[in-house]
């Protein structure tokens, strides 16, 4: 109806237009469809559904794709001439948080510079938990981040904050960089002295101990981790009915819910592997939380014992070459030579960047290779990897929570502030989607 003196006529509150009956029908069907084509969409690189996704998720080639990593990776943290550099470490992002974390200073400025990193910690958790709940969830209503897509009927309630946590602390991450490069700014403009101003150096660290000891290692440790907790899922999938790795891969009928399996189901090497896939998937299942421990304890001592004794007999090259400068640069191509892995010819930027750059496409393709990237839209359970069960929950703690519960009743009358659940909820994917992520992020910025 018309709008008259801020009134509708003939009623007795305000009724705009916009919250007509009319108008909130075709909203919710403007929602339907966007959402509707939003599924059609995210849906068509499932390997149910396209031929190339279909080979570009296969079992094989996901964990072709780990191990290639994982080479590849050792090969460029050993080949580069910063893993035999005695000079002090400096890292864009990475740097500038540990800088602001753990430099030394005077006790007031330290003190400042802490305020500063807690406040815009505490104004990142309410920002990203507000990202998660507002745009991912509600409008964008991607199911990885806590979208009820009714599948489920056992859903945990706590899976409504499913990915905040990731959020938050992206967000977190990202204000403290902005906020300490502001900080910084703002001191040199005061004319404050230049040892109280933070940037990207590492206290402690050289670019020997940072590429080897700290980044590779981790770096490593991850992808180790990703390795197995790709294998572990992937069995676990193709031993759940209905899953979509069992109809793609395991050669089973198709269901209702997946009607485009069929042009998957005879193609010769599915009915070559799919038996053994089959086979291996209700061996493994019931086994795996025995198998998965001994994966990570095998492996985690070996490689992490292996840089850390390379790193040391790094250092008993670079020793002698701590003098002068002239000696610190014999010292890194004394130490270059003595590479395994690169001959000199080899080892310049341009193949470093190609090897870089392949590290960093796999990271992507892991990610995409997820049988239920990108909707995930699933409702069978993944468990984690060396566990036997789903999801993570803990108490959020009391310094986070009671400062956004305040923030959220001060400005309850003008701003939808979220609420902040008194547990924190993690499922099994983002734990497993968690160490790609880790190791994305020092790939990425090694490649940067």
């Amino acid at each position: 109806g018309k709008i008259k003196s801020g009134k509708a006529k003939g009623g007795d509150g305000w009724q705009s237009q916009q919250s007509s009956p009319t108008g909130r029908t075709r909203r919710n069907s403007l929602t339907q469809l966007r959402y509707t084509m939003q599924n059609e969409f995210l849906g068509g690189s499932s390997p149910l559904h396209s031929r190339f996704w279909w080979c570009f998720k296969h079992p094989i080639t996901r964990v072709v794709t780990c191990t290639f990593t994982l080479f590849t990776n050792l090969y460029v943290y050993y080949g580069d001439p910063a893993s035999f550099s005695p000079a002090k470490s400096y890292g864009t992002f990475v740097g500038d948080i540990y800088h602001g974390v753990f430099q030394p200073d005077d006790p007031e400025w330290l003190a400042l510079r802490w305020l500063l990193m807690l406040i815009v910690a505490g104004l990142g958790t309410w920002l990203g938990i507000l990202i998660q709940q507002r745009v991912l969830r509600d409008y964008c209503h991607l199911t990885l981040f806590g979208y009820d897509n009714h599948r489920d009927p056992n859903r945990d309630p706590l899976a409504d904050q499913d990915g905040a946590f990731l959020v938050v602390g992206a967000v977190v991450c990202g204000l403290w960089f902005v906020s300490l490069k502001v900080y910084g700014l703002l001191l040199g403009t005061l004319g404050v002295d230049s040892k109280h101003i933070p940037d990207a150096s590492m206290y402690g660290w050289t670019f020997a101990g940072y590429n080897l000891a700290l980044a590779g290692v981790l770096t490593f440790l991850s992808d180790w981790f990703l390795l197995g907790s790709v294998v572990d899922q992937m069995l676990q999938s193709v031993n759940q009915e209905g899953s979509a790795g069992r109809l793609a891969y395991a050669g089973v009928e198709s269901s209702g819910d997946h009607p485009r399996a069929d042009y998957v189901k005879f193609a010769p090497c599915v009915r070559l592997l799919a038996p053994p896939l089959r086979r291996a998937a209700a061996w493994w299942v019931p086994r795996r939380v025995l198998l998965t421990r001994l994966w990570l304890a095998l492996g985690w001592p070996t490689m992490g014992a292996f840089m850390i004794v390379y790193f040391g007999k790094i250092m008993n090259v670079l020793e002698p070459a701590a003098g002068g400068a002239q000696e610190q640069l014999e010292g890194v191509t004394v130490g270059a030579e003595m590479n395994r892995f690169w001959s000199r010819e080899w080892n310049d930027e341009y193949t470093r960047m190609i090897a870089a750059s392949l590290v960093a496409t796999c990271n992507l393709a892991i990610v995409t290779q997820e049988w239920d990237f990108p909707n995930f839209s699933t409702a069978e359970p993944v468990k984690i990897m060396a566990v036997d069960f789903s999801n993570l929950v803990f108490k959020t703690p009391v310094f986070i929570r009671k400062p956004i519960e305040w923030l959220s009743w001060f400005m309850s009358s003008r701003l939808r502030i979220p609420k902040v659940a008194p547990e924190i909820y993690i499922s099994g994917k983002w734990l497993s989607y968690f160490s790609i992520l880790f190791g994305l992020l020092f790939d990425w910025a090694y490649w940067f």
